[in-house]
């Protein structure tokens, strides 16, 4: 089907570049076979009088146009970010190459820090450190860390680099430990054959001290199966050095009355031994393996969390499982409350078949989230394997940090982050992080940088990606997080930077035409309809031209408008045929038009080829135009024009942006 209605379109088009663009909307319809038609970004500025209110055009830039000033690329970069793959720029949205991300703010200099696993060729030191970069915005990186080196020609910023093959020099820690505690650390460590994985970072206040929560590979190298264990690392500020923590655990008693004895922590000694341990069920295991190890203070109770995975690297667990433990201080474990939380393919823990099937024998990477307004913990975790396109992000929810936790079904918006099969515009979207941005939440995640292939080499880079979170109610009614990604088209960056936001949400909304099955709200639910049998809906309108208007009770500042286009190639609208915005000045009515506001189907549809050379419309991209901020805002009405193809079934779209305040 999907070869069908390509090969009708090549047809189409070609048709219509015969004709020979004798009407408007045929010259901008074959602009698509041929590449982006560069148009003037701004309309003439004639000005108009009727029944009192003054009409104007409205200088603009129309962001998908390939003709861009300088001038006019800085000002969409002010407001707009892009996820764009590119591992060798020294700074920008997602050139940074690394996995597993940990993200954190630092109020005393402003910048988000983030930590993440390093990879690099198994032949050279793979996974020998914790990667760091910074942000001033949480989209635009640098390098950062207590210290780096060139691997490659690329400049490498660590925050905790391992004492590997005398790797880690001593004047890198002069400052934080001397001559003999450097030699007897390199020296005792069990850390030192490689396989940093997935750090997470938070900053205590009782300590002083940022915490780093991570694993490491603990058999010698060339011995199989490899074994991992949790490490705890400490620093005094977020770019490191982070030191394996040493000390004194004080002798007490678990919750069930068992009494453990006090113990000296040295970096000969795992954080937590998980050796001969048991779980809530009664499961014994002889030698759990531990990676991706995550805190989590419940805002409720105040009581601390460790959740993990228990790697397949241990005879006795075949999958990558998830377990909660409760935390008497992050350096003493309660292991009375070992808890299995989550294994692949079943809907809880307690079922007794699995009901699933595309979750592979991976279920890792937990992230613990408390949503006060109806008083669920949602656990976030990924699914399908790092080196897998469809490696992804889902969510499930219970009534307490322990569970029991139920998956979310994927028609009830249970996947938060993911790839269809045969995308080839993202890959890969799995192992994440959440971080607040003033009002707003991000999710912070990994992707393939080579999106061709279906599963990726270890050795391959791979880079992050940032895109929003919304809390929506899905078809029962259940608040479930939805991401506006993975993203490929631009963005609106955090309001907590440009001070702009999306407002469409203040509005009320009314169209001019509407399908009988189509609901109005879905134009501004904040909802992008991305993957395939997933709980999110385009707004559907019938096979005519568009007229949808914003209301606004009290009035906005704006900003721009971005028209998040449908997914379904049948229904994509064509471009935006223009924008009228009414407002009031100094006590006057004006009526301000902008003109044409492209859809840029030569990058986001033609360029966009199957390994068949079909191409595939990719979903979640826009029509956008920015101008200079308008006070006193009252109205918005946008113009859509469907495709001109016989095969188009109507029109739809996924979302309607209103970039103000």
């Amino acid at each position: 089907m999907k070869k069908l209605l390509s090969t009708i379109i090549v047809a189409l088009l070609a048709i219509t570049c015969f004709v020979g663009c004798m009407e408007s909307t045929t010259e901008d319809s074959s602009s698509r076979n041929q590449g982006f038609s560069s148009q003037s970004q701004s309309s003439s500025n004639s000005i108009s009088s009727s029944q009192g209110v003054i009409e104007t055009n409205l200088d603009y830039i129309d962001v998908s146009s390939s003709t861009l000033t300088t001038e006019q690329k800085a000002e969409v970069d002010k407001l707009l970010y892009k996820n764009t793959i590119n591992t060798t720029a020294s700074k920008g949205p997602i050139a940074v190459a690394t996995a597993d991300p940990a993200v954190i703010y630092c109020e005393q200099d402003g910048y988000y820090y983030m930590y993440g696993t390093y990879d690099t060729p198994k032949s050279g030191p793979y996974h020998y450190g914790i990667r760091c970069f910074r942000s001033k915005n949480l989209t635009d990186w640098e390098n950062s860390g207590f210290t780096s080196s060139t691997i490659s020609g690329q400049e490498v910023g660590f925050a905790y680099k391992q004492p590997y093959e005398n790797l880690l020099e001593y004047s890198s820690l002069s400052s934080v430990m001397t001559q003999a505690e450097f030699d007897n650390y390199t020296a005792t460590t069990w850390m030192k054959y490689g396989n940093q994985w997935a750090p997470s970072v938070m900053y205590d206040a009782d300590l002083g001290k940022y915490l780093m929560f991570s694993s490491a590979q603990i058999s010698a190298k060339g011995v199989t199966p490899i074994k991992y264990a949790l490490f705890l690392a400490t620093s005094d500020h977020p770019a490191g050095p982070f030191i394996p923590w040493t000390g004194f655990v004080k002798g007490g008693t678990y919750a069930n009355g068992q009494s453990f004895s006090a113990r000296q922590i040295t970096y000969a000694d795992k954080y937590i031994d998980f050796t001969g341990v048991t779980d809530n069920y009664g499961n014994y295991y002889q030698d759990l393996d531990a990676i991706d190890a995550e805190p989590f203070i419940d805002p409720v109770t105040g009581i601390k969390y460790l959740f993990f995975v228990a790697s397949r690297g241990s005879s006795d667990m075949p999958t990558n499982n998830i377990f909660g433990i409760k935390m008497i201080d992050w350096f003493t474990p309660d292991m009375s409350t070992l808890t299995l939380l989550a294994k692949p393919n079943f809907v809880k823990v307690t079922d007794k078949t699995k009901t699933l099937s595309d979750e592979g024998e991976i279920n890792e990477g937990p992230c613990v989230e408390y949503n006060a307004e109806n008083g669920l913990y949602y656990m976030t975790f990924s699914v399908d394997g790092f080196t897998a396109r469809t490696y992804c992000v889902k969510q499930a929810i219970a009534t307490s940090p322990l569970g029991v936790y139920e998956k979310i079904s994927a028609q009830k918006g249970g996947r938060v982050l993911a790839c269809e099969a045969d995308w080839i515009h993202r890959a890969g979207t799995g192992h994440h992080t959440f971080i607040r941005v003033g009002n707003e939440k991000f999710a912070v995640y990994p992707m393939h940088n080579d999106k061709y292939i279906n599963r990726l080499s270890t050795w391959k880079a791979r880079v992050i990606g940032c895109d929003r979170v919304e809390w929506v109610r899905n078809d029962d009614g259940l608040l479930v997080m939805a991401a506006d990604g993975p993203s490929y088209d631009y963005r609106l960056r955090p309001d907590f930077h440009t001070g702009y936001t999306n407002v469409a949400s203040r509005a009320t909304v009314s169209c001019n035409q509407i399908q009988a099955d189509a609901k109005i709200e879905y134009l501004t639910d904040r909802e992008i309809n991305m993957l395939i049998n997933e709980g999110k809906y385009d707004f559907n309108a019938n096979k005519a031209p568009l007229e949808i208007t914003l209301d606004f009770d009290n009035s906005i500042s704006l900003k721009g408008v971005m028209v998040t286009n449908s997914r379904n190639l049948e229904r994509a609208f064509e471009k935006i045929s223009k924008i009228e915005i009414e407002y009031t000045k100094n006590g006057q009515k004006y009526k301000s038009t902008i003109g044409q506001v492209n859809f840029d189907w030569e990058t986001y549809y033609n360029q966009n080829k199957l390994t068949d050379g079909y191409p595939m419309l990719i979903p979640g991209c826009n029509s956008t135009a920015i101008f200079e901020e308008i006070q006193n805002v009252s109205k918005v009405i946008i113009y859509l024009e469907n495709q001109i193809w016989d095969s188009v079934e109507g029109l739809s779209l996924a979302e309607i942006t209103v970039i103000g305040k």
